[in-house]
């Protein structure tokens, strides 16, 4: 494979070729954890033994469960998916599997097939590669079931700590891929999880000398662990390879958490206290009386905003009106939209809240 991109893009199975070939299929929203969160499977990819699934720089989790408030688990402060006890806590109290829409893991498990995944994300994002716990799951810091935890401790030293770069944490779940999880469990599928571009992209921008050094990085690692792959029973793996989410460089973000005397100028929230709002990322999560303050949401999509009315937001959205489950029993969801290419200093804060 090469890191110019030509080799990386696989031709595409038509339903009704993989019908002819025998091959089933499954839903694409049974190995996006993004797709399951929503509970919605949008497409559907063909299923061999012996398949290896590799996601690089693999962000697609992050944006769907980042900005999740949920009081039983954390009242103040949102829940990331990057904390998989966390996301285990959500699951416990749903008193059933974390996501609704059968996983991949599952889905083999029920034909009697294996299916082992590692990752050099965080924890919580290698924890939904497989959340049922139907195989092996290797991250560089925590593992299941606990044989293989006590596997990494004696032969590799154990787990890594928070100061380490991401290249040591994919080196390591893949040396435990290669050197005991396929030995060990012969996975009929494998799903590796690789990190990076996404840092390098994140640091330096799309481009630039270190993102493409990245890019050429991960692709001799997957060189390297397909030719050992193929050492360990002599067969070539069928590969599907996932590429990173849509990207786009982000210079500043509008810190709302050191501005909560500024958000009481907001008609409805002159009397807002502390512990009335929850921050999340670049959203802002309201409860107790705070909420109760606020205007009646009207039914509807939300609304667009032309740029001849001066008011310098592109519009807003109401997913919870359109869409059920995205709010606890009584609550509501706005996706505001601001900025863009047009009107880019329009994230000054100042600006936003009127100043």
């Amino acid at each position: 494979m090469q890191a110019d991109g030509k080799a990386l893009r696989p031709p595409v199975v038509q339903s009704e070729q993989a019908a002819a070939a025998g091959m089933r299929e499954v839903g694409i929203g049974a190995l996006l954890t993004a797709v399951q969160l929503a509970g919605t499977a949008v497409s559907t990819w063909t299923l061999l033994p012996g398949m290896v699934i590799i996601g690089i720089g693999l962000g697609l989790v992050a944006p769907t469960l980042i900005n999740v408030v949920l009081a039983e688990v954390d009242p103040a402060q949102a829940t990331s998916c990057a904390d998989w006890e966390a996301l285990q806590r959500m699951a416990d109290l749903e008193g059933g599997p974390l996501l609704t829409t059968p996983t991949l893991g599952e889905v083999l498990g029920g034909a009697g097939r294996q299916m082992a995944c590692v990752g050099s994300g965080s924890p919580g994002t290698t924890y939904l590669t497989n959340p049922a716990g139907t195989g092996p799951v290797v991250n560089w810091a925590t593992a299941w079931p606990s044989d293989v935890a006590k596997w990494l401790a004696n032969r590799l030293g154990g787990f890594f700590t928070e100061e380490t770069s991401s290249w040591e944490r994919t080196d390591f779940v893949l040396r435990a891929l290669c050197e005991h999880l396929i030995p060990r469990w012969r996975p009929d599928v494998v799903i590796v999880w690789i990190t990076e571009p996404d840092h390098a992209q994140h640091a330096h921008g799309l481009g630039a000398p270190e993102s493409l050094g990245a890019l050429r990085e991960v692709d001799r690692r997957l060189e390297e662990l397909l030719v050992a792959m193929h050492k360990a029973d002599g067969a070539e793996p069928d590969v599907i390879v996932t590429s990173d989410h849509g990207f786009s460089t982000i210079t500043e973000r509008i810190p709302l958490e050191e501005e909560l005397d500024s958000l009481r100028d907001i008609p409805g929230l002159e009397a807002l206290e502390e512990g009335d709002a929850v921050f999340a990322g670049s959203g802002l999560y309201l409860h107790g009386a705070a909420l109760e303050r606020l205007p009646e949401i009207p039914e509807g999509f939300g609304f667009l905003v032309p740029r001849g009315e001066g008011i310098r937001t592109l519009g807003v959205l109401f997913p919870s009106r359109l869409f059920e489950g995205r709010t606890p029993p009584g609550g509501d969801l706005l996706a505001g939209f601001v900025g863009g290419v047009l009107d880019p200093h329009a994230l000054d804060l100042d600006v936003l809240l009127g100043a």
